[in-house]
């Protein structure tokens, strides 16, 4: 889990991280030293925190790219561009019914 270096790179302490989410700071050194993870829920409020996905938090994420750096890469595309990327997702959404049922 990325959760020391991100915390790290927010300038916060264990202890700071731990009230902002409501546990204690041996959690938090828990988490970074991998004796244990976080719930589903906590994982939620991390990745909102950190504005990373819960991939990216857990190391799972292929891109290693951060939501805020999709997000810059949307603002940056023309009205044409992004109905035309709603339109495709749409389409595999379909796709994906039609198949799954």
């Amino acid at each position: 889990m990325r959760l020391k270096e991100l915390r790290e790179n927010s300038k916060m302490t264990q202890q700071e991280l731990a009230v902002i989410i409501g546990t204690t700071n041996q959690t938090i050194a828990n988490w970074e030293n991998k004796k244990s993870e976080p719930d589903i829920l906590t994982l939620k409020k991390l990745s909102s925190l950190f504005k990373v996905s819960i991939d990216y938090l857990l190391e799972n994420n292929v891109s290693d790219r951060k939501l805020m750096d999709v997000r810059t890469d949307l603002k940056n595309l023309n009205r044409n561009q992004l109905l035309d990327i709603i339109e495709k997702q749409l389409d595999l959404i379909d796709q994906y019914s039609k198949e799954n049922g």
